[in-house]
């Protein structure tokens, strides 16, 4: 009983910290692609658009997110820093 109960509860910590890991990486993809679109619009685009200030807003808004939640999933344990490099 009390087996299954630990097998259980470790299995939702794993399943939590593999979402944790998956929106980390989708937060950072995002950032990466909010980049290059930048990186376009400052190639591509007249000098009236202000599509890379809004790329720049989003990114910087994307970074501060993946910011906030490292350090939340660091401070309520869910990931742990390796000790050892």
């Amino acid at each position: 009983m009390v087996k299954s109960i630990v097998t259980k509860s470790s299995s939702f910590i794993a399943r939590e910290t593999s979402v944790l890991k998956v929106l980390i990486v989708i937060l950072f993809l995002a950032i990466i692609v909010s980049l290059f679109s930048g990186l376009v619009f400052l190639i591509k685009d007249d000098s009236k658009s202000n599509r890379v200030l809004t790329s720049l807003a989003v990114r910087v808004g994307l970074s501060i997110l993946l910011l906030v939640v490292i350090l939340i999933s660091l401070w309520q344990g869910a990931l742990t820093i390796n000790p050892t490099p």
